[in-house]
């Protein structure tokens, strides 16, 4: 369900480029803390807290309808 929601997001409103919306993801989805996902891309801790902040907040300035849709659902609250 929520990959289906975070994949409609991105269908309607492109967000955020493909290395921000994976650490958001990785984050959002996998529950990775921010240590893990920057060892996952191989990056420093700061530079994956910046690409998931820029994801966040390039989603929710492109399609702000549907990123509210998915604060509800990834909280694991009905909407």
């Amino acid at each position: 369900m929520v990959h289906e929601l975070f994949e409609r997001i991105d269908a309607e409103s492109g967000c955020a480029a493909r290395v921000q919306r994976r650490a958001r993801l990785m984050g959002e989805l996998d529950g990775l803390d921010d240590e893990a996902i920057a060892a996952t891309l191989e990056q420093p801790v700061n530079t994956a807290k910046s690409h998931i902040f820029r994801a966040r907040d390039d989603c929710q300035s492109r399609a702000p309808a549907a990123c509210a849709d998915a604060q509800p659902t990834l909280l694991g609250k009905t909407p």
